[in-house]
């Protein structure tokens, strides 16, 4: 069944003066383009006379797989030699990088969609393209469709972040809108929630698919492999750390999520240790600082730790926004 130009009449009902058609798509229906006696084009014939781009017809259906169909504007012709003015556009199709949106995090990236390496198994995600030159208008139904797959298993449907199952392989809206997860149905989801990647343990390998669906028999796909990464937060730091010298702290966290990272003892002020560099998003005091972690999910800041620093043991505490929190001892 072909999702293109619906009427009425059926599927693929007819292309229409001026409408894409594109290489490589089969059994199109051209019978809106008969000439004043009512008679079918018998084929359309590239505008270029230095190509030999030729598509033939059959009682008005055609199909665009011949080896020198080229892009370019196309014009029928009929059995008795004459031509007509009106014309379709051939083109090929042109799919753009598949990338994903995020949701409800702290931060939100910027220049979505973005492909990144790694992304973690709890954050919300939803799959789009950056581009793509179809017009959705002109088709009925789901033109496209979506995988994720692992090693030779391979998934269509995702649990959203609704607790709903939804098919990746029968969505209508445009794949290169971000969708609206407020909406039951939404192909947003968390990577943990689905079994291809809750049933193995540590990092999981993923490459998500995009390919065209119900298109005349075109077929074309790009893919985008990626990491499901468990990124518990954690605190690291030099094994040794001495008065009178820096040493750096490591935070790991969820993506873009917002920390406040903390240094507590008995002891505040000049002569207690005190945050001297990094990518914080505030300095709140010498001891407290908050920072959202990015797509690799660390960071790293400078401590100084003076030489009056009292040898006792201090806190660094890190806590994200609904009050989860680790720590570690400094001494």
């Amino acid at each position: 069944m072909s999702a293109r130009y619906a009427t009425v009449s059926g599927d693929n009902a007819g292309i229409n003066v001026g409408d894409a058609v594109f290489i490589g798509e089969k059994n199109l229906d051209f019978s809106l383009f008969t000439n004043s006696s009512g008679a079918l084009p018998v084929q359309f014939v590239h505008s270029d006379g230095t190509r030999l781009g030729v598509i033939s017809l059959s009682g008005g259906t055609g199909s665009l797989t011949g080896s020198d169909i080229t892009p370019g504007l196309y014009y029928p012709f009929y059995t008795d030699g004459s031509s007509g003015s009106a014309y379709c556009i051939v083109r090929e199709l042109e799919i753009g990088e598949i990338g994903i949106y995020t949701y409800n995090t702290d931060i939100e990236p910027d220049n979505l969609p973005q492909q990144p390496t790694g992304i973690a198994k709890t954050t919300d995600i939803a799959f789009a393209i950056q581009a793509v030159n179809i017009d959705g208008a002109n088709l009925s139904g789901n033109w496209y469709k979506y995988s994720l797959a692992r090693d030779s298993l391979t998934t269509s449907t995702v649990t959203n972040i609704h607790h709903n199952s939804v098919a990746l392989d029968n969505l209508l809206i445009d794949p290169r809108n971000k969708p609206d997860e407020t909406l039951a149905g939404a192909p947003v989801f968390d990577l943990i929630d689905q079994s291809i990647v809750s049933s193995q343990t540590g990092n999981v390998s993923l490459t998500a698919i995009l390919s065209t669906n119900n298109l005349n028999g075109l077929k074309k796909s790009g893919s985008y492999s990626f990491t499901a990464s468990s990124l518990s937060p954690s605190l690291s730091f030099d094994s040794e750390v001495s008065q009178n010298a820096y040493f750096d702290l490591v935070i790991t966290g969820v993506p873009f999520t917002s920390y406040n990272i903390t240094i507590s003892g008995s002891l505040y002020g000049s002569d207690a240790p005190r945050f001297e560099s990094g990518e914080w998003d505030d300095l709140i005091s010498d001891q407290e600082i908050s920072a959202h972690t990015g797509w690799a999910g660390t960071k790293t800041f400078q401590v100084f730790v003076p030489e009056s620093a009292p040898t006792n043991s201090y806190d660094i505490t890190m806590t994200d926004n609904e009050g989860n929190t680790v720590k570690n001892l400094l001494s």
